[in-house]
């Protein structure tokens, strides 16, 4: 035993790799607990249909690196609209379904990594902006939590649900929202050096693109069945009031923007495959088109439009040309100029065919309005403030931005500081959502130095793949592979100029599927690797970048961006931790705390009567312990006034003389030592977690009043 024990260390200390991912794993397993506990919806019926697929995409991953990758694309297209069939529609905050089977993925990723003897390749150029960008986020989000959390564990005892914009959105929404946006980019990195590392061969890129096409057909059918018997499956209250389908995505900009993305695979096959598959595949085609208009999002919808426009350019190389002279030369421009005028034709008849959709209306809507008052504006006139204060944020801090998952929190805050225009004219303009502009909301969010490394990760990606596309040999006809993934990232390249997707992570595990088959399909050409002469500098350049950066943002989080300025700033109302008003049958209000609740109030008399009320069933055996403060300074001193035990359910009022703080502004603070749920203990229709009641706060001068 003694013996073994030896070797087993031995044999770690040789494998260093396969420890690191081990202790990964260990840390990795409990954090994903952590957030599966708290950002997951639990209903049982929906974790029935979920839990199946996110152990399937774990264990194959495990076991088997390639068929769980090849899953994981089949699966995240179709798994977003999983929650709406259950009823967990946008007004419950959860995780994206696409996001949690990533997670299981890339745990799994890590577990095969553990026990397998695989080396890694780090040579990539494009992974050095990513990694910085990274390494970027990661601090801005390390920092806005701290700021939304009012700094805890330095200066609050606890996260309280502070109310952090003119909204009333709490540090805990906030925070979410920090936390999505910054795993909605770095995630994509990770898929991106996952698939850089396995897809080894043009063989595996196929099974990929085909697994990928198989999936969307699946979702075609979705769209089929909403667009013509039921908008209502699997949608959303909001996309089914609007008249819009999302197949079994998020929602119809994510649908389009996949669809657009996807179509030069199918044009490519229909050019690529033999006779019967053609008109499959021609099928295909005229299915995503059919279902464009039913779809009706414009800028999906350019994206098509560059999808088609980009293939027919850059298809060239791939069709393949007969080297015979004659007549066979002269059939075969005429059978393309034929497809292509085919083609055209049935787009043209595509978009004649919409006359009664969505798209159509918004289309005809918008023309009239640019006709009769020459404003581009009216194009989008939600675009237009979006892009606006997302620039008012980039003004603000310009070398930082707000921070990570900030955009859509400070946006009310921007629209009330906005005097340039008639509120009262454009208020239903107004809509609380990202910067509808990838580049903008990256500069809104990481200010000029995250929009500089977005344009070199993005300037990294088109070089490449235009060095590939030079160097494709021409009539080869796997080359529709890398053109289909090069229009596809055009495509959605394109729509980034019109939304951001920070939400959609279906649309950016796409995204960087196609870029994993760009960079892939470089060193699949056995062209001698890029040696990294710079590694020094870059590293010296990227720790600079990144003291700056964090230096420059915990400055703006202590100061203008902290909770503290934006309270006195915007006169937002810090009453937190408590549910809404009830009256007793007497008349008397109360408010039911959580396991505290904290009330903002100005001392305009020496005594303080505090009434309290708690109702736990079994209050008699297990008394309640309630804490009562007085905070100061946002935070920075909180008193206890009293500390009271309720061993029964009357109402009891507690008297407490603060005559030292008349005329100033303070939170009284209530701290529970436990609650009670009235769904699990009584069995009620009432899932709340209760603390103690407090009742209408009296103020008087006398103590004996």
């Amino acid at each position: 035993m003694d013996g073994f024990l030896i070797e087993s260390l031995l044999m770690a200390k040789f494998d260093r790799k396969k420890v690191f991912f081990r202790l990964t794993c260990l840390l990795f397993i409990p954090l994903l607990t952590f957030f599966y506990m708290k950002y997951v919806p639990l209903v049982t019926s929906f974790q029935l249909a979920l839990l199946p697929v996110l152990l399937a995409v774990l264990l194959w991953t495990s076991f088997n690196l390639d068929g769980g990758t090849l899953f994981f694309v089949f699966a995240f297209p179709l798994i977003n609209s999983l929650p709406y069939f259950f009823g967990i529609f946008d007004h419950i905050p959860h995780a994206p379904t696409a996001l949690v089977l990533f997670l299981f993925y890339l745990l799994g990723w890590c577990v095969h990594l553990s026990f397998a003897t695989k080396k890694l390749s780090f040579d990539t150029p494009i992974l050095k902006p990513l990694a910085l960008f990274s390494l970027l986020i990661f601090i801005s989000a390390l920092f806005n939590y701290l700021r939304f959390s009012n700094f805890y564990p330095f200066a609050s005892d606890r996260v309280y649900e502070l109310t952090t914009n003119v909204n009333g959105v709490t540090a805990g929404g906030a925070i979410m929202s920090t936390f999505l946006h910054a795993l909605n980019y770095i995630t994509g990195f990770i898929f991106l050096f996952i698939l850089v590392n396995t897809v080894k061969s043009r063989k595996y890129a196929k099974k990929i693109l085909s697994v990928l096409l198989l999936s969307v057909a699946f979702s075609i059918l979705i769209g089929f069945y909403q667009a013509v018997k039921d908008m209502s499956f699997g949608n959303t209250p909001f996309w089914i009031q609007l008249e819009q389908i999302n197949g079994t995505f998020k929602g119809p900009n994510s649908f389009g923007a996949f669809l657009a993305a996807v179509v030069p695979f199918v044009l490519g096959s229909i050019f690529l495959a033999k006779r019967a598959r053609k008109v499959l595949f021609f099928v295909f085609f005229l299915s995503v088109l059919y279902l464009f208009p039913h779809i009706g999002t414009r800028s999906a919808f350019l994206g098509l439009a560059v999808s088609f426009l980009a293939f027919f350019l850059l298809a060239i190389k791939a069709i393949p040309v007969p080297k015979k002279t004659g007549w066979k030369v002269l059939k075969t421009s005429a059978v393309r100029i034929v497809a292509l005028v085919a083609v055209i034709a049935v787009l043209i008849a595509g978009v004649v065919s919409f006359t009664r959709s969505r798209l159509y209306d918004r289309l005809r809507a918008n023309i009239e309005d640019i006709v009769l008052t020459g404003n581009w504006v009216k194009l989008s006139p939600e675009r237009y403030f979006l892009w606006k204060e997302a620039y008012g944020m980039i003004k603000s801090y310009p070398l930082t931005g707000v921070g990570i998952g900030a955009y859509i929190i400070e946006l009310p805050n921007y629209y009330l500081l906005d005097k340039d225009e008639d509120k009262s004219a454009i208020d239903s303009f107004r809509r609380i959502d990202s910067a509808e502009n990838y580049f903008l909301h990256a500069g809104a969010e990481l200010g000029i130095i995250g929009l500089l490394i977005v344009i070199w990760i993005f300037i990294h990606l088109f070089r490449l793949l235009a060095r590939n596309y030079r160097n494709l040999l021409p009539g080869d006809g796997e080359n529709f592979l890398y053109l289909g993934a090069a229009v596809g990232l055009i495509s959605l390249f394109s729509n980034y100029f019109f939304h951001s997707f920070i939400g959609n992570f279906e649309t950016k595990y796409t995204f960087w599927l196609l870029a994993g088959i760009i960079v892939v399909w470089g060193k699949l050409q056995e062209k001698p690797p890029e040696h990294d002469r710079g590694r020094g500098k870059f590293g010296i350049f990227s720790l600079c970048v990144l003291v700056l950066f964090g230096g420059i943002h915990l400055w703006n989080c202590t100061h203008s961006l902290s909770l503290k300025n934006r309270t006195e700033l915007f006169g937002l109302k810090q009453d937190f931790g408590f549910y809404q008003v009830e009256t007793t049958e007497e008349g008397q209000k109360f408010r039911w705390t959580r396991e505290y609740g904290g009330l903002t109030f100005k001392v305009e008399k020496p005594v303080l009567k505090i009434p309290l009320h708690a109702s736990h069933p079994d209050i008699e055996k297990d008394p309640v312990s309630v804490g009562i403060y007085l905070v100061k300074e946002f935070f920075k001193e909180k008193r206890l006034l009293g500390e009271v035990v309720l061993s029964d359910s009357g109402w009891r009022t507690f008297a407490y003389s603060i005559p030292e703080e008349v005329g100033k502004e303070a939170i009284l603070l209530i701290e529970v030592s436990r609650t009670w749920n009235p769904q699990k203990e009584l069995g009620v229709p009432d899932p709340r977690s209760l603390g103690v009641a407090l009742g209408e706060i009296e103020q008087l001068n006398d103590p004996g009043s």
